[in-house]
């Protein structure tokens, strides 16, 4: 359901309408790209291929792996690229 939203730039005030089921929808999308980055991590440790997403995945910074959510934002930000 629309919502209505006050934004003020450079001292003007303007109205709009702000859709919050697209809001949610993104919302959704955002987490389902996060677990995909999961379970592609996931994956990669346990089964390494000569590849991009296997070496990333594996690799070490001071001694320890990157966490999931580091390899999620790689997911929704190569998404995000690709469009």
């Amino acid at each position: 359901m629309p919502q209505r939203n006050t934004k003020q730039a450079q001292g003007k005030s303007e109205e709009m309408e702000v859709d919050t089921s697209m809001i949610e929808l993104f919302e959704n999308m955002i987490g389902e790209m996060f677990e995909y980055g999961k379970h592609i991590l996931q994956e990669k440790r346990l089964n390494p291929k000569d590849d991009l997403l296997s070496a990333i995945a594996n690799a070490e910074l001071d001694g320890a792996k990157a966490k999931p959510r580091v390899f999620g934002w790689l997911m929704v930000t190569n998404n995000l690229c690709r469009q």
